[in-house]
This record gives C-alpha cells, structure tokens and sequence, in this order.
C-alpha cells in the first residue's frame, strides 16, 4: 500500500495539536488558580483539539487511502502504525504495577478484562463505565480510532459510491445530539467522533485549502465563535461546528512557518513522533509532578509547561527509536511476512 507525499501542512497540524493537547492536560493536572489553554466558549480547547485531531486523521486516510484494495492490508497497516508503541509503552507501565503491588493481575480483575487494553480501546472502554487494565495510555480517543478504523472500508465505499447517502446518515445522527440526551457519552461519542473524521474527508476531497477565500470564510466564521454567544445548550456541539474553520485557519498558517526551514525541521520531527506523544502525555505528565514544585506563579506555570513539553518529546521519540528497532527486528518481519503471505502470494499469481 504506497503512501503519498506528506502534506507539510497537515504535519504543522498534528504537532500543534499533540503540543495543545500536551498544553490541556497539563492545565487539568496542575493546582494552579490561573489555568491557560484550558477554557474555551463554555467548554475547553481540550475537546476543541481533539475534533482537530479527528478531522486531521479523516483528512488523511482519505488522502492516502481514498481506495481500499486490500482491507487486510490496511488492518495491518493500522496494527502496525499503533500497536507496537502501545504495547512497549504498557508493558513497561504494567509491570511496573506488578512489582509494586505484588499482584500480577493487580486491579482484581478477571484476566479476560486485559483483551481491552490489547485490542488499545481500554480507555474509550473505562469511558463507557467498564472496568480494564486502563493506565492512562492513550487517553479515550485511542479507542474511538480504533473503532473508526476497523468500519473505514466499509466508510470509505459508502463515501466514494454513496456520498450522500453516508453524509446524510452521519448527519442525522448528529442531530440526535441537539435533542436531549440519547448516549451515556455525549461529547467523547463515536457519532461525534465520526461527524469530524467525515469532516475531515470532506475538507481534503472538495475544499481548495490553498484558496485565500477559504482563509477568509474561516476567519469570519472563527470571529463568530470568539465574539457571538451561540445559544447552544450543549456547548460542546459549537466546538464540532467551528472546528472545520479551525482546520483551515491552522493550514494556511502551517503554509507560512513551514517555509521556515528551521521550524520545518522541528515541526516536522514533532509530527513524526505525535502519536507517541499522545501515548506518553498522560502518564508523564502525572509522574513529574510528583517531583516538580506545583506551579503557583503564571512564571511558573509557563516554566514548567515547557519544561514538561520538552520531556514528553525526549521519552516519546525513545518510545518511537523503540518501536522503529521492533518493527525491524527478526521476529517482527517473520510475523508481518506470516500476516501478509496469503495477500503476497495473491499478488504475485495476479
């Protein structure tokens, strides 16, 4: 499955989204009066950067997965890009419960309740009020992706064959969410999850995001949502509404500094290494204010944020060198080889 060439644009994205994200948490965790890159219009810049991320990773698998020849491929593909990170990042955070505990299944739990944390949808699952082996890897939306990727070839053929049909569909359950409350999740549901993952498949198929008019709809648009209090009781539905605009805004200012060559070089590696970021955010984050002063100054407070950032970077590019050796290892090439021989062996008769 031959990837395309990357959008410049859409890496600037996906770092100041793992560095927003970073940014959030950070303000969730810290005891401090003053709390920034927290609130936003009722609800927080935290959910506002995870509709980004949904509509950044839509935009992409439409980009470079618009045909599905192989779904076993892509399963595969997705395992790979996902899996292995994960699975360093938990077994090294599991064990560490072992010893500490002494008890190998240390939450009194059944056994049976580890497949969650396999399959990477523990903590979407912890969500939904079921108990697993959940350690802070990953957040909740590590397993809503999980779940919009295994129905994307089914999403991706309704798109390109039935592209009204599948809108209106997503649509309609969207509008279940302005009408009292349907699911036990509302603003980490997979409807809302899906409304911005289409989203982003939309934006990269039919809008020009090199068209200054789209810049300037967006602007309009994004002064709208900072200036105009829009009677919305849920507010967290005005955020996956203006997301999209945010979208836009975010890539034509990724057009400028990614001309910059220095920011491109930096920029570039943090998108490289985003998704580990996400993996590692959560749990480094809680472990180093244990040893750092709580900020109480806004001096402080900024201090440490990028003292934290720079930390957070350190460990998850070690986590992604761990992951890149893994997937090259022997025995990683003896089990991928085993995965795809039946797919190899059909290419190779056709």
């Amino acid at each position: 499955m031959k990837m395309k060439n990357k959008i410049i644009e859409i890496d600037f994205i996906k770092a100041f989204s793992a560095l927003g994200i970073i940014s959030f948490h950070y303000a969730c965790h810290i005891k401090s009066e003053q709390k920034y890159f927290y609130n936003s219009r009722g609800t927080t810049y935290g959910f506002l950067l995870v509709n980004i991320f949904f509509i950044t990773s839509g935009a992409l698998h439409y980009y470079n997965y618009s045909v599905i020849k192989s779904v076993k491929n892509f399963y595969y593909k997705k395992f790979k890009d996902l899996a292995p990170s994960f699975y360093i990042l938990y077994s090294f955070r599991y064990f560490k419960f072992v010893f500490k505990t002494g008890k190998f299944f240390f939450k009194n739990l059944s056994p049976f309740n580890l497949i969650y944390s396999i399959l990477l949808i523990d903590g979407y699952m912890e969500k939904l009020g079921i108990n697993t082996f959940y350690l802070e890897i990953g957040d909740w939306f590590l397993g809503a992706l999980i779940f919009l990727y295994i129905f994307y070839p089914i999403l991706i053929y309704g798109f390109n064959n039935l592209f009204v049909q599948t809108v209106f569909i997503m649509f309609f359950f969207f509008s279940f969410f302005f009408h009292g409350s349907f699911f036990k999740l509302e603003e980490r549901n997979l409807i809302i999850c899906l409304t911005s993952f289409i989203t982003g498949m939309i934006i990269i198929k039919y809008i020009n995001l090199n068209n200054i008019f789209s810049l300037i709809i967006s602007l309009f648009v994004m002064l709208i949502y900072y200036f105009i209090d829009i009677p919305l009781k849920k507010k967290f539905l005005i955020d996956v509404l203006y997301s999209p605009f945010f979208f836009i805004i975010l890539y034509f200012i990724g057009k400028i500094i990614m001309n910059i060559r220095i920011f491109n070089i930096i920029i570039s590696k943090i998108s490289l290494i985003s998704y580990q970021m996400f993996l590692t955010q959560h749990i480094l984050i809680i472990e180093l204010l244990y040893f750092f002063p709580i900020a109480s100054t806004k001096l402080n407070y900024f201090y440490f944020l990028f003292l934290f950032i720079i930390i957070i970077i350190i460990f998850s590019y070690m986590l992604y060198l761990l992951s890149f050796k893994f997937i090259h290892s022997k025995i990683y090439i003896d089990f991928e080889n085993w995965i795809l021989n039946n797919e190899m062996n059909y290419n190779k008769k056709n």
